[in-house]
């Protein structure tokens, strides 16, 4: 039996600055590069930034962000979070669109012919469109 209720899906950083910038979290670095991070579901998604913390050395504890996604649905549950390195921290995002073919999450790149898709035992990269 499937229950519904919250699932949460945590990505923990580094101690560094992170913020929101629409559907996509930003992570900078001292030294200007950054991470974008952005999580795509088969249920919606809601991201919140939350303190949590990382061990430098045995016994240590740090103050560091951590991303929080939460969504209310029914198991099984996908969730696939797309890491984008950026030698600049404020550049924009790529431009990705993300549909749901049965089951699978399929993402594609705005400018480009790549598509990704997660399936149940795969992960397919396709230089073209999957023909639907």
């Amino acid at each position: 039996m499937c229950h519904v209720g919250e699932k949460i899906g945590v990505v923990q950083f580094a101690p560094l600055a992170l913020r929101l910038d629409g559907s996509w979290a930003r992570a900078s670095g001292a030294r200007g590069g950054g991470l974008l991070v952005r999580a795509f579901s088969t249920a919606p998604l809601a991201a919140e930034i939350r303190e949590g913390w990382v061990s430098p050395d045995y016994g240590q504890r740090a103050r560091a962000p951590a991303l929080v996604c939460r969504a209310a649905a029914r198991l099984p549950l996908r969730i696939v979070t797309l890491l984008v390195p950026a030698a600049d921290a404020l550049a924009a995002p790529p431009e990705v669109a993300a549909s749901l073919d049965e089951g699978r999450i399929v993402l594609a790149f705005a400018g480009t012919r790549e598509t990704l898709r997660i399936e149940e035992h795969d992960i397919v990269v396709c230089a073209e469109s999957p023909a639907s």
